[in-house]
């Protein structure tokens, strides 16, 4: 009876590597820095309930932008208030 080491199948599975990997670039995120204190909101809007606030100075990468809103991790807010970094 021929003994078979499985681990070492296993290994060689995983450590091999295919020939052309493929590798996704992801966009790079967009920072800005907020030149007072800036109202967070829950959607894009005027009207949207307030959530939270930025601080003056303080930095957010956007996510995403919509108009004249930036979406950061903690909501949206507006544009207008911020310089690019």
């Amino acid at each position: 009876m021929k003994k078979i080491d499985n681990k070492k199948e296993v290994v060689e599975k995983i450590v091999a590597l295919p020939k052309e990997a493929k590798v996704e670039k992801k966009p790079a995120l967009k920072a800005y820095k907020a030149d007072r204190v800036v109202n967070v909101r829950f959607e894009p809007s005027m009207t949207s309930n307030v959530i939270g606030a930025v601080a003056r100075d303080e930095v957010i990468e956007a996510l995403e932008e919509k108009d004249d809103w930036i979406r950061f991790i903690h909501g949206w807010t507006k544009k207008e208030f911020y310089k690019e970094i």
